[in-house]
């Protein structure tokens, strides 16, 4: 047995509203925590938002939680199916979603040096299947422009159901003088169907141009130096290969 709660707001409330916090109505909270003092039973959490609301306890108390967002007239069909393992979810966190009622979602690409600590990252999300990523490889150890790098990683389904899966390449310049780089920024994504017991390679092309940023005289500059390549950097199941980038 399971035990489910859809949390959220109206299906009616379709722009960002002007609200103080973003903790939702307290009664919700409370039955979730008057419900997991009486019972052992697993409790799922169902979010139905168009907008990020702190969970508190709740993320820790829940065994899993669904962020279903807005997900309209048809969207309670694929959420049951989701919920009785019809298929294995393959969404992925589409914003930062913050962890304190006082924080903004923010992008992704923050600074290195930010601490800043969400409760569900960009990018972050599981299914049903466990997903194993190995074979990090580079068709070359340095990267220049017009010389782009091709990056493969083979993605094993170690369950029991189809995976839609979902590959996300970040890069991370190890360091950047004068400027503060990214801790992660995205270059490319693919989803591929990956049977039970089965593999799939993703390849992905990386430029030397798409390195570049933009300085304070508004120029477009290189950077030379470490870069590292993170294959769904926000998930427990990351791998990461460093290439050296040249003018």
């Amino acid at each position: 047995d399971k035990i489910v709660f859809f949390f959220g707001q109206s299906g009616n409330i379709q722009s960002l509203g002007n609200i103080e916090t973003l903790k939702m109505a307290e009664d919700q909270y409370n039955i979730v925590k008057r419900v997991s003092e009486e019972t052992s039973t697993p409790i799922i959490i169902v979010l139905a938002q168009n907008q990020p609301f702190s969970l508190g306890e709740l993320s820790s108390i829940a065994d899993g939680i669904i962020n279903a967002n807005l997900p309209g007239s048809y969207g309670g069909l694929p959420i049951a199916e989701a919920l009785f393992g019809e298929f294995s979810p393959s969404g992925r966190q589409p914003y930062t979603y913050p962890r304190l009622d006082y924080q903004s979602t923010t992008t992704y690409f923050t600074p290195v040096w930010n601490e800043y600590s969400p409760e569900f990252s960009f990018g972050q999300g599981m299914g049903y299947n466990e997903i194993t990523y190995s074979n990090i490889t580079t068709s070359s150890d340095v990267i220049s422009p017009g010389n782009p790098i091709n990056v493969s990683v083979t993605a094993v389904n170690n369950g029991k159901l189809p995976q839609m899966e979902p590959v996300l390449m970040y890069t991370t310049q190890q360091v950047r003088r004068g400027y503060s780089p990214e801790k992660y920024r995205l270059r490319a994504f693919d989803k591929q169907l990956i049977e039970p017991g089965a593999s799939r390679t993703f390849t992905f092309k990386l430029t030397a141009e798409e390195l570049m940023f933009w300085n304070v005289d508004l120029n477009r500059v290189l950077e030379e130096g470490l870069i590292d390549i993170t294959i769904n950097a926000f998930n427990k199941n990351y791998v990461k290969k460093t290439v050296n980038l040249k003018k």
